[in-house]
């Protein structure tokens, strides 16, 4: 992604920051549409379960990562 790629060029550790909480937010951004798109499927009978492993740990650190990027 081009974000990524910014991120291995910028030395600044607030632009780094900065980054970080865009890519989060678009990370963000895309769960609350896929969402919807399920929600959407559901509605139209049409939706398929998928196993994904969910790790908690995950998330939580990663809601941790983003607080600590807005301070």
């Amino acid at each position: 992604m081009f974000l990524e790629s910014l991120l291995c060029n910028i030395l600044s550790t607030e632009q780094r920051k900065t980054i970080d909480m865009v890519i989060a937010q678009l990370n963000l951004l895309l769960c609350l549409v896929n969402g919807v798109i399920d929600i959407n499927a559901i509605e139209q009978n049409k939706f398929e379960k998928k196993a994904v492993t969910f790790k908690p740990l995950d998330v939580l650190n990663f809601i941790q990562a983003m607080f600590e990027m807005q301070a």
